[in-house]
């Protein structure tokens, strides 16, 4: 397995997903759970944020756009 270079980013996507009374162990349960439902592991986020940086997009730039996405989708 190779290093994760875009960790802190990935992180903070998933930061979008936890909620206020989450317990770190539930919050790592959903994390688990959604890699493997959806393929949203480190790893592969990983790949696809370096895709965009190498399409021109900075991780920054990726992140804000998930995370405007996913809140304007769970309103």
């Amino acid at each position: 397995m190779s290093a994760i270079k875009y960790r802190k980013e990935i992180d903070r996507v998933f930061e979008v997903l936890r909620t206020p009374f989450m317990s770190d162990y539930t919050f790592h349960e959903l994390k688990v759970n959604i890699g493997e439902e959806f393929g949203l592991t480190y790893e592969q986020m990983n790949k696809d944020i370096e895709e965009g940086v190498q399409n021109g997009f900075s991780p920054e730039f990726q992140i804000k756009m998930f995370k405007d996405l996913f809140v304007s989708y769970s309103k």
